[in-house]
């Protein structure tokens, strides 16, 4: 981005017409800059820093026809009544050039505006004029506090003063006061810094940046307090977590702080607060000088994954959107091993829940939602642990993949369903009918596995009453007793090896019976005379299951 023209910077260029400047950092613009680019006829300076144009800045240009000089800075005063008769006389074409300052002329066209209109009576209005810190600094005695004050340079007199509460501030050494001498960054702003580098009870009170010039002044002020160091306070403390790292200072008992949210190259995502709106993270000091109560809620997440996790997690879902939506988020999931944040997961959870809404409607849905939760899996397992601690994420995840089951079974005698990580069986009985269950969990042998095939084992079951070394049985008398015509509906997942399954029985609208197996850390909330059964079933898939992965470890 150009910041700065040498004058003569074009000499040799006689035969140039166009020339785009547009959207740099330009500040300062003279007649020398344009020296010899006699045949330029269209020239656009539009988007960069500059308020005003010094006169005669294109005296040179003899063969110019159209102009553009729009700036988010630029002031319509009597600075430019040169501009306007140089325009007329010229005939030249100017466009998409409007007043940004002062107010009273804000975006109207500068060649629509009538001369006697750009004055310089009016009270002093600068396009930037900024005091950093802006909000009022409670301090504590021997800290050091910068401050630098910027404002738009308008006129060669101007000054950047200090006061502090009415009275000039001066250097003093020997009180750590310090004052820069003025500076002209890039011919468009003016800006002075102060440092009090020892702060003493006596600087409490209001300092105040003032703007002077011939026309009038403009000040911005900030209040100090300066407390003994006696005084209970917050020490001062990093914090990082996913919304970046957070600068915590001293802060006072009793004083809520806060600190600007890190800026991102590019937002992805929209948070609360209006655009013009600076976001900001706060943090409580109690009375016990102690860090409390804390929000980071309005600063965006560091990591591309978690920002895209929330936009689409906040996008509203319909009946047109939701399948390719769910396909989408499907891919993402796929780098589920490299999650490094719960939110990862509690997002996706999140969704899943919202795509179960329209499961019943979109048959492959229900597909995209397994194979999601299956690719969630493979995060590692503390992240899991901290996302099923913060919003109950995996239990959610799978009462989802639960109402798959019952949405099949409402027009089908069996269902069955099978990811990488996660399979879905699901079977309608009649209890007169009810010989017990079998169920397997199998890979196919080296010699025909092909590489997909290599990441997926199945899982089946069957009503039948065979039986083999690697099959379990359910025998009748293991199922509490249910009345002679409901109908049993039996869901079964294998899930990650060192999950324990339970399962509850609980009675359905119509006198139907379920039995339902899920996953818990609790064992014996199961029912005891099922106990057995579960915990045998629990060891089998475990030794069949660490076969396996061995297997593929020495393969």
């Amino acid at each position: 981005m150009i910041s700065r023209i040498e004058p003569g910077a074009f000499l040799g260029l006689p035969a140039l017409k166009r020339l785009d400047l547009s959207n740099n950092s330009i500040g300062c613009l003279n007649v020398d800059i344009f020296k010899g680019l006699t045949s330029l006829i269209r020239l656009n300076l539009s988007g960069n820093m500059f308020s005003s144009l010094a006169q005669g800045t294109f005296d040179s240009l003899v063969s110019l026809k159209s102009l553009e000089f729009q700036t988010p800075y630029l002031l319509c005063d009597c600075n430019l009544l040169w501009l306007l008769r140089w325009i007329k006389e010229r005939n030249i074409a100017v466009k998409n050039t409007k007043c940004s300052y002062p107010q009273s002329l804000q975006g109207q066209l500068i060649t629509s505006i009538r001369p006697e209109l750009l004055t310089c009576d009016a009270p002093l209005e600068l396009p930037s004029f900024q005091l950093t810190p802006s909000q009022r600094q409670v301090v504590f005695q021997g800290d050091s506090l910068p401050f630098q004050c910027q404002a738009s340079f308008v006129a060669e007199d101007m000054q950047v003063l200090w006061y502090q509460n009415g009275r000039m501030v001066k250097p003093d050494a020997a009180q750590g006061i310090f004052i820069e001498k003025r500076m002209v960054q890039n011919c468009s702003l003016i800006a002075s810094a102060l440092t009090i580098s020892n702060i003493q009870p006596g600087f409490t009170g209001n300092w105040e940046c003032r703007v002077r010039t011939s026309r009038g002044n403009t000040t911005r002020t900030v209040h100090i307090v300066v407390l003994e160091s006696s005084a209970k306070y917050c020490a001062p403390e990093r914090i990082s977590n996913n919304k970046g790292e957070f600068r915590w200072p001293r802060t006072l008992a009793g004083i809520r702080a806060y600190l600007s949210c890190n800026r991102l190259p590019s937002s992805a995502g929209t948070y609360s607060g209006s655009a013009g709106e600076e976001q900001r993270a706060w943090r409580y000091c109690d009375r016990e000088g102690l860090w409390a109560e804390e929000d980071y809620s309005r600063c965006q997440f560091q990591k591309d994954v978690t920002r895209f996790l929330y936009v689409i997690n906040q996008m509203p879902l319909n009946e047109s959107n939701v399948v390719p939506r769910a396909r989408r988020l499907l891919v993402y999931t796929i780098d589920a091993a490299n999650f490094s944040d719960k939110m990862d997961i509690i997002f996706v959870a999140e969704m899943i829940e919202k795509f179960g809404k329209f499961v019943e409607k979109f048959k492959d849905l229900g597909e995209v939602m397994v194979s999601m939760a299956s690719n969630l899996m493979l995060a590692d397992e503390r992240v899991l642990w901290m996302a099923q601690r913060e919003a109950m994420a995996c239990s959610r995840i799978i009462a989802c993949l639960q109402k798959i089951a019952v949405y099949r079974l409402a027009t089908a005698q069996a269902f069955s369903l099978t990811s990488p990580n996660i399979a879905l069986e699901a079977h309608t009985v009649r209890a007169n009918d009810w010989n017990g269950m079998t169920c397997m969990l199998f890979q196919r042998p080296s010699p025909e596995r092909t590489p997909s095939q290599d990441r997926q084992l199945t899982f089946k079951c069957n009503t039948t009453s065979s039986f083999s070394s690697i099959l379990h049985k359910v025998d009748q008398r293991d199922v509490p007793a249910c009345p002679q015509d409901p109908v049993i509906t039996l869901r079964r997942f294998a899930l990650r090896v060192g999950c324990q399954v339970h399962a509850c029985w609980e009675p359905q609208p119509g006198g139907r019976t379920s039995a339902v197996e899920y996953f818990s850390r609790d064992p014996a909330s199961a029912p005891s005379h099922l106990r057995h059964y579960y915990h045998t079933l629990l060891c089998l898939l475990t030794i069949i299951v660490s076969y396996i992965h061995h297997h593929r470890s020495v393969r």
